[in-house]
């Protein structure tokens, strides 16, 4: 990873994944453990909201995964692997990582509510948006808008090494969604992360490519060792 003369961090596509896939349970899309690995990867969810969620899926396995089905003791014992695996890897966060959740708090303060890696579906995410839209109003944040990324969009940005935002208004808020899109671009890209250029008539930003790398103690950016 080397720094552009523009302050933007140029990646190279084939150096854009992260440590964790050295590790003994890389991230995939395939296998129970891989996509445990991407879960902890994405570190959005606690431990135990894991083994909860993972639990669930272990108990009827063959509808999801090629293995066996998993006890509950079994399913948590395999997240703590997983856990500490990611974390033997990933000892500090990526620059990207820290500049994207710097960019989401910029977002918050501007009005602009942001869920990532929540929710199956776009659905999902503005139920979830929603929720937060009313708490930051509670707390006399003016709203205008939100963007997100769902869990599939995480697992790409976890795959990849590319991450794709769609974004939108709250209608009574006076904003356009173009307007909504540009401000989004401009925020990541003051935190130095690539932007492509974007359509905006889809309402999807891509970012990348980047390096999204953090140790599993959560997205507090207090918690979370630098480089």
């Amino acid at each position: 990873m080397t720094s552009g003369f523009d302050g933007v961090w140029q990646v190279d596509r084939e150096s854009s994944r992260g440590r964790y896939f050295n590790g003994a349970f890389p991230p995939d899309t395939v296998t129970f453990a891989g996509a445990i690995a991407l879960k902890v990867a994405t570190g959005v969810d606690q431990r135990d909201a894991l083994v909860e969620g993972f639990t669930e899926i272990g108990a009827e396995m063959s509808s999801f995964f090629p293995e066996p089905n998993m006890r509950p003791d079994e399913v948590a014992h395999l997240v703590d692997l997983v856990i500490r695996d990611h974390n033997a890897q990933v000892t500090t966060a990526s620059r990207e990582a820290i500049a994207l959740l710097e960019a989401f708090d910029a977002m918050t303060i501007a009005g602009i509510v942001y869920s990532f890696a929540e929710g199956g579906d776009t659905q999902d995410v503005l139920e979830d948006i929603g929720i937060s839209a009313r708490t930051l109003v509670d707390h006399g944040v003016a709203v205008r808008g939100y963007c997100f990324a769902h869990a599939g969009d995480a697992d790409e940005l976890i795959m990849n090494g590319q991450l794709a935002l769609g974004y939108g208004i709250f209608a009574e808020a006076g904003s356009t969604p173009e307007e909504i899109g540009k401000e989004v671009a401009a925020l990541l890209r003051e935190q130095g992360l690539p932007v492509r250029p974007h359509l905006s008539a889809e309402q999807r930003i891509i970012v990348g490519p980047m390096i999204y790398e953090i140790p599993f103690t959560g997205m507090d950016l207090e918690d979370i060792p630098e480089p």
